[in-house]
């Protein structure tokens, strides 16, 4: 009974004690609180065992609403980003198992608040295939972004011109794993990383400028696709 307890709940809140969540330096409007759930993976119908099928899907989706739900009520965030692999068989499931796994990820992250949704390779393609145009258009069917402008801005742009919007900051989760890069400006690579894997404290960076750009790893959230920590990652962003 106590190992159960432990297991579906007192884990969670255990944790939840233990987190450092960052707040804005000022109480000026000008800040904004990002939440960022990368890699969410839901299991879906036709990679899984017939039998053991229900069950996995089951206590998978059981994992990540906790989860969102402990994260959520910590970091009360402005806005909701989800990075990438919504679905884990978004590439060949069939309309009905989307619709199935569209209603499932709904009820796991469900929030009023706003977000923006990308989608990675397990969603529209680009890992060992190209991405496809119909699954990105139907990506965009599926996941509405709701935060203000961004559905213009992300219907519009594609990976390749990310570099041409000199951007200060940037959020990943292709590694899996929870890391800052500081990357130069005039496109020569990687100036430093760091691992944050076992990071604690909360880490202060300033971006802009002729700071190096700065990207921001994300891990994922599912216990299916990790073997490092799993994180839900918190983001406050100052602007003066």
């Amino acid at each position: 009974m106590l190992t159960l307890l432990w297991g579906e709940s007192a884990s969670y809140l255990w944790c939840r004690l233990r987190w450092r969540v960052p707040h804005p330096v000022s109480t000026a409007t000008n800040s904004l609180g990002i939440l960022i759930v990368a890699d969410p993976q839901l299991v879906g119908f036709k990679n899984e065992n017939h039998m053991a099928g229900p069950l996995t899907r089951w206590d998978s989706d059981r994992f990540l609403s906790k989860g969102f739900s402990q994260a959520l009520s910590a970091t009360n965030p402005d806005l909701i980003v989800f990075l990438g692999d919504l679905f884990d068989e978004g590439l060949e499931a069939n309309d009905a198992e989307l619709e199935w796994t569209l209603s499932r990820f709904n009820a796991i992250f469900e929030s009023n608040i706003p977000k923006i949704f990308i989608s990675g390779d397990n969603d529209v393609g680009g890992e060992g295939e190209p991405v496809q145009s119909l699954l990105t258009t139907r990506f965009g069917q599926l996941f509405s972004n709701s935060f203000p402008s961004s559905n213009t801005i992300f219907d519009l742009l594609s990976f390749t011109e990310v570099a041409t919007l000199a951007p200060d900051l940037i959020l990943s989760a292709h590694d899996h794993k929870a890391s800052i890069y500081h990357l130069s400006r005039g496109g020569g690579g990687r100036v430093n990383y760091t691992d944050l894997t076992a990071a604690n404290d909360i880490r202060k960076e300033t971006v802009g400028g002729d700071r190096p750009i700065l990207e921001l790893q994300t891990p994922t959230c599912s216990y299916r696709c990790s073997d490092v920590p799993i994180q839900i990652q918190n983001a406050v962003d100052d602007a003066f």
